[in-house]
């Protein structure tokens, strides 16, 4: 049980990393469109 709790914050960050990630590239790509 202790496992899973270690295990699930390192998921969610890196979850929250991906799609943090993917708006930047999202939003860029507009930009570069918008030119």
């Amino acid at each position: 049980m202790g496992n899973m709790l270690n295990i699930a914050p390192k998921r969610l960050i890196s979850l929250l990393c991906d799609s943090y990630l993917t708006l930047a590239n999202l939003s860029y790509s507009i930009k570069v469109v918008e030119w």
